[in-house]
């Protein structure tokens, strides 16, 4: 679900969805019809901890073994059905699955996936296509920076909704460029304009921001973006 689906999921109210032009150019009025409604900052980190998913209202004990489960079953049944692999290639997705979520961010080195999972280089690229095709792994072509935690969560959070409308690329010593017009840096609430000075069509999505001003967006406004 976007952020946007959350909210009228959990909190039962209707909320229109805007395309990135209306956001970026009048996020400030946008941002105050959606919170004379509901109130979004402080329910975006739940969203972001167990909300993409509508199984996490059935039990929010349980929404991280709903997941895997959910994971488990797309790797050994449908993979194998759509893909056409073998059961040992699905170890080593599991296994490469693995290796991804416990070094975010994630920059893949095929020769280094290559030797710790003996396959070939091509293996691993095939392999990451197979999962990018199943939804369980991105790839922003992006030159990831090295930082983890809550930094890596919000990168993630902006790529995943926009990605969903347009083309994304690394913004180079910036994050994202989509459609190869905007460019967005991501960050907390008190990240400054140095990046972005001089630069035209760049724009921060910040956190802990309920407005914005000029070209700061609330990060929590990308999730209206479907």
């Amino acid at each position: 679900m976007s952020f946007r689906e959350f909210l009228e999921y959990d909190q039962n109210v209707d909320l229109p969805k805007y395309s990135l032009e209306e956001i970026l150019e009048n996020h400030i009025a946008i941002a105050g019809k959606i919170n004379d409604k509901i109130r979004p900052l402080p329910l975006f980190n739940t969203y972001l901890k167990q909300g993409y998913y509508p199984y996490y209202k059935e039990s929010k004990k349980f929404y991280l073994s709903k997941l895997e489960n959910t994971l488990n079953l797309t790797l050994e049944t449908d993979l194998p059905f759509v893909e056409r692999i073998e059961i040992s290639s699905i170890r080593n997705i599991k296994k490469l699955l693995w290796i991804i979520a416990q070094s975010a961010p994630f920059t893949p080195n095929t020769t280094y996936l290559a030797r710790n999972l003996d396959v070939g280089r091509v293996s691993i690229l095939n392999f990451l296509t197979i999962l990018e095709r199943g939804g369980n792994y991105q790839s922003s072509a992006k030159s990831v920076k090295q930082h983890k935690g809550i930094g890596n969560l919000r990168e993630t959070f902006c790529y995943n909704q926009l990605n969903v409308i347009g083309k994304v690329t690394s913004g180079g010593i910036l994050d994202f460029k989509v459609d190869n017009k905007y460019t967005i840096e991501v960050g907390g609430k008190n990240k400054g304009h140095e990046q972005i000075m001089g630069i035209q069509n760049t724009y921060l999505a910040l956190d802990n921001l309920e407005y914005g001003h000029h070209n700061e967006i609330p990060l929590w406004l990308l999730g209206f973006l479907y």
